[in-house]
Order: structure tokens, then C-alpha cells, then sequence
């Protein structure tokens, strides 16, 4: 009897032991405001007449003495009521509201190379032609034009033709004298047509003064410098030189004076000659589309027009 008495003490210890160790290794839970719990969880809480509400995102929690629902389903846990709030474990809030999956991390965006801080060299730009040089102060198509002539010989011939219109002229009103022209070497003939009797009539293989325009078909350097010089305008279109609006050289008036001398006198500042001149092969070969546009002289003060073209 007394050995049985001693195993059920026994057994009883034994069986004291273990609920001690249950205890000691599960520790009762930590009940914590539920109010405060759920909003540090970020939920908007309220509480009206024994109830509690919580809200956050898509779920609605009740809390009441009696339990707790989230979303209309009981919740199993602990619940102790409090003063305007309840008491819940601790690690219920967890449970209730997990926190939202991290979002995941943005990559950053690939930095951008560095611009490089010197600019690559641009391309150097051609070089402009050098513009063509002449005296007196000549520039663009005028110096061409110098340059052109003043290298001109005289090849030893001429022929032409000139035909004038004077209005204005004393008793007739208006005179067309025309004149045929030949040249060999510094001798010059001319034959005249349409020249009235009262100032000389016609004359044939009259001796004139000059060859036309000889002062550019010999390249005569000052002389070409001042026609050049005193144009309106000059250009270059291949071998032609186009004047326009220059005042006539000497061997044109000279020309002009020797038709009826003494009754009609051209002055160089009355007159504006316009003309084309061809150059091939160092040699002026032809002046042409020539037209002189002024006021000759006499005994009053005729209007003039007078036209021409000449081959070397």
C-alpha cells in the first residue's frame, strides 16, 4: 500500500512539472489598444456605442465585447472591452491588415554619356577666289574687264559701220548720215551716205583721224582705265564685255566730229556710249550693239542717236 502511495506522488509531480514547462514556454499573449494598434496601421478608426469600426483599402473590421468580424466573417481572438476601446493581442493587427507587398525598386535610369565639352572642328571653308586686282580702284567685273583689254594688240584691220539720227538739226529738222569704214594699219577711210548738200553732201574714202575705238584694241592702259572707270555698269559673260553708260573715247568723237566739221561738234560729258565688246585670242574682234546717246552741237543744240558695230 505504501509503494502505491508513493508512485502516485510520483506520477503528480511528474505531471506538475510538465504544465509548469508548458507555461513557461508559452507565455500568455500581449493585448494591446486596439484603437492605437490599428491606427499606426494606417486605418481610420471609430467607435460608437460598444462598437468599433476599422477601415482600410476594401476591408471593414467590427470589434465588439463579443468578438470580431472582418468583412462579415468572425474572427477568432482574444477580445477584452475598455474605455471607448478594446483590447486585442498584439499580433492581431498583422493578421488583420498584412502589410502591402513591397513595390519593386524603380532601376534607375542609365545616366546619359557626358557631352563631350569641345565641339568637333568644322569642316574649314574654301577658300574664296582671290578677286581680280586692278589700278584706279577697280573691282569685281571693271578689273576683269582691265585685265581683259590691257593685254589687246591691235591685229592691223578694221571695217564698220555707223549710222546717226540728229533731230533738231537748223532748216531740215533732222539728219541720217551714215558711214561705212575700213582701216589697214593707223590708216582709216570712210564713205558717207544721206548727208545733206547745205552742210557738204556725201564724201568717199575720206581720211578720218582715228581708228575707232583704237584705245581699246591696243590696249592703251590709261585710256581703258578712265572708260572702264566711268561706266555705270560692266560685266563679263565669257569673252564679251558689256558696258553700259560709259562716256565714248576719243577715237569715237574724233570719228563723229570728221563728219561734218565745223556744223556738228560731239563733246565727251554730252554723250554715254554703251557697247559689247568681244576679245578672243589677246585681240579685241569685234565692238558691236553700239549705241551713243547724247547732244551734238552746231548752231543750236541737236538731240543725238547714233548706232554702230566694228570688226578687227
Amino acid at each position: 500500500m505504501r509503494k502505491r502511495t508513493s508512485w502516485i506522488w510520483l506520477v503528480a509531480m511528474l505531471m506538475v512539472m510538465v504544465f509548469a514547462t508548458v507555461c513557461i514556454a508559452a507565455p500568455a499573449q500581449q493585448l494591446v489598444s486596439a484603437k492605437s494598434a490599428f491606427t499606426k496601421a494606417g486605418a481610420t478608426v471609430t467607435y460608437s456605442k460598444g462598437v468599433m469600426t476599422i477601415k482600410k483599402g476594401n476591408d471593414t473590421i467590427v470589434i465588439t465585447a463579443k468578438g470580431i468580424q472582418k468583412n462579415g466573417k468572425p474572427v477568432k481572438a482574444q477580445v477584452k472591452a475598455a474605455k471607448n476601446d478594446f483590447l486585442i493581442p498584439g499580433t492581431l493587427v498583422a493578421q488583420l491588415l498584412p502589410a502591402a507587398p513591397a513595390q519593386p525598386a524603380v532601376p534607375a535610369t542609365p545616366a546619359q554619356p557626358a557631352k563631350p565639352s569641345v565641339q568637333p572642328a568644322q569642316p574649314a571653308q574654301p577658300a574664296q577666289p582671290a578677286q581680280p586686282a586692278a589700278p584706279g580702284g577697280l573691282t569685281g567685273d571693271k578689273a576683269q574687264a582691265y585685265n581683259m583689254l590691257i593685254n589687246c594688240k591691235y591685229s592691223g584691220k578694221c571695217e564698220g559701220n555707223i549710222e546717226a539720227k540728229l533731230t533738231n538739226v537748223i532748216v531740215i529738222g533732222e539728219a541720217n548720215p551714215k558711214l561705212a569704214i575700213t582701216c589697214s594699219g593707223s590708216t582709216v577711210k570712210a564713205t558717207s551716205d544721206n548727208i545733206p548738200l547745205f552742210v557738204g553732201g556725201n564724201f568717199k574714202d575720206k581720211s578720218m583721224p582715228k581708228v575707232p575705238f583704237i584705245e581699246l584694241a591696243d590696249g592703251k592702259d590709261a585710256d581703258i582705265l578712265a572708260f572702264l572707270k566711268n561706266a555705270d555698269d560692266v560685266a563679263i559673260e565669257g569673252d564679251v564685255i558689256i558696258v553700259k553708260k560709259a562716256q565714248p573715247p576719243d577715237s569715237i568723237l574724233a570719228l563723229l566730229n570728221a563728219i561734218l566739221p565745223g556744223k556738228v561738234t560731239y563733246k565727251a560729258n554730252d554723250n554715254v556710249l554703251s557697247c559689247k565688246i568681244t576679245v578672243s585670242g589677246g585681240k579685241v574682234t569685234a565692238v558691236e550693239d553700239m549705241l551713243l546717246k547724247g547732244v551734238a552741237h552746231g548752231t543750236n543744240d541737236m538731240p543725238s542717236v547714233v548706232t554702230g558695230s566694228f570688226k578687227y
